[in-house]
């Protein structure tokens, strides 16, 4: 048995010394079936959650009138579901009620995917009543019976659609794909955080350009905040490792407006680093006319990101100078400061020195020696920096 299943078979052997059934389900199941890394352990059951919890020591409680409890297992978090079925879903994402059954067929039956929907036993015997297993073969995903009430069930469903497609290099049906593009329009009744979350998921294959014509043809695109104001020509044809790098190469091209950026409920740190990769684009192409001051303004693992963007898009990008970038990051390491915090003298010196009050003089001062030491025109020393100072009476 592979060691990612180990500790779930703990669980699994613990809840059938009860006289309960368990098995293995969903992803992990059918990572295992096409050799993938197994990330999650996941088990359905048909022993209730208040059972389960009174069979382990330490378990979570993440959703108990739902069927699921977190139970540990050596510090791993086994997610463990009772067997049940759902009802209508009037708000397209979530069931109005949840029912518990005693029969595994039906718990596999609600479930998104056919890939998804395979059950294991803990000696590895497989339980595929909705032919999963043909699927991965043909490699293909498409709901478990019909794409219409799956996807009108839960919305969000088009999108993971979309997802695993792109993660693991499967077609998807016709009949699933033209079931997307039929209710594309109900993804706007999903969180846009959830949807981000999947989008994020999408980019960490670095697959996804190969899929980005599936994605365009879905229809989802226009039905979701800030991704709606998307160039499809641009987004189909860029090479892209990441969302955030996406939509700056969007920004830059003025396509997408940076102050929409909030709408999609990602970090501060994440909206800073695109406006941030945008600004470096820009200033490659005319602001900065040595390396080093370019190097000095922006970091090196943004230099790195936006070098590894033009490079595999250099037909595209043409209007940016990649070779300006890389001698910048050549020359990021060697920078004889990297702030003005590394000057030898501060802006208090500065105001002993020429015994003049604060203004908006002293920051052009601050920035004219920043400049010389990044040149090689000045050494980073007090009595260098001093003298300077002392002969540059001319600020304003």
């Amino acid at each position: 048995m592979s060691d990612a299943f180990q500790n779930g078979r703990t669980v699994i052997d613990t809840i059938e010394s009860e006289g309960y059934e368990a098995y293995f389900v969903g992803g992990c199941v059918r990572d295992y079936l096409i050799n993938r890394t197994i990330k999650d352990i996941d088990i359905t059951t048909n022993a209730t959650p208040d059972t389960v919890e009174s069979l382990f020591d330490k378990t979570i409680d993440i959703g108990k009138k739902h069927g699921t409890i977190i139970v540990m297992i050596d510090d791993e978090q086994i997610e463990v579901t009772t067997y049940r079925t759902e009802t209508t879903y009037s708000d397209y994402r979530r069931p109005d009620e949840v029912n518990f059954t005693s029969s595994l067929e039906e718990d596999l039956k609600r479930r998104d995917f056919t890939v998804n929907a395979i059950a294991m036993t803990s000696d590895m015997s497989i339980m595929d009543p909705n032919n999963g297993q043909v699927d991965i073969e043909r490699r293909l995903i498409q709901t478990v019976g019909d794409a219409e009430e799956r996807f009108t069930e839960d919305a969000l469903r088009m999108l993971r659609a979309l997802r695993f497609s792109v993660q693991l290099q499967f077609d998807i049906s016709e009949d699933t794909l033209t079931a997307v593009k039929r209710y594309a329009h109900l993804i706007e009744h999903v969180s846009i955080e959830r949807i981000v979350v999947e989008v994020i998921k999408m980019y960490k294959t670095n697959e996804i350009y190969n899929y980005k014509a599936t994605i365009i043809e879905s229809g989802i695109l226009q039905y979701v905040p800030v991704l709606k104001q998307l160039d499809l020509d641009l987004f189909q044809t860029l090479k892209s490792n990441s969302l955030l790098a996406e939509l700056a190469a969007q920004i830059y091209y003025n396509h997408v407006n940076d102050s929409t950026l909030k709408q999609l409920r990602i970090s501060n740190d994440a909206i800073a680093y695109i406006k941030n990769m945008v600004e470096l684009m820009k200033a490659a192409k005319s602001q900065y006319k040595d390396a080093r001051l370019l190097a000095y303004k922006f970091t090196k693992e943004r230099l790195d990101d936006c070098i590894l963007l033009i490079d595999k898009n250099r037909t595209l990008l043409e209007d940016i100078d990649l070779k300006f970038l890389v001698e910048a990051q050549n020359a990021h390491p060697q920078l004889p400061i990297y702030s003005a915090s590394d000057l030898a003298i501060d802006g208090h010196d500065i105001l002993k020195i020429t015994n003049r009050p604060a203004g908006r003089w002293l920051r052009e001062v601050i920035q004219a020696l920043e400049t010389h030491v990044l040149l090689g025109e000045l050494n980073n020393d007090k009595d260098s920096l001093t003298d300077w100072v002392k002969t540059h009476d001319d600020f304003a």
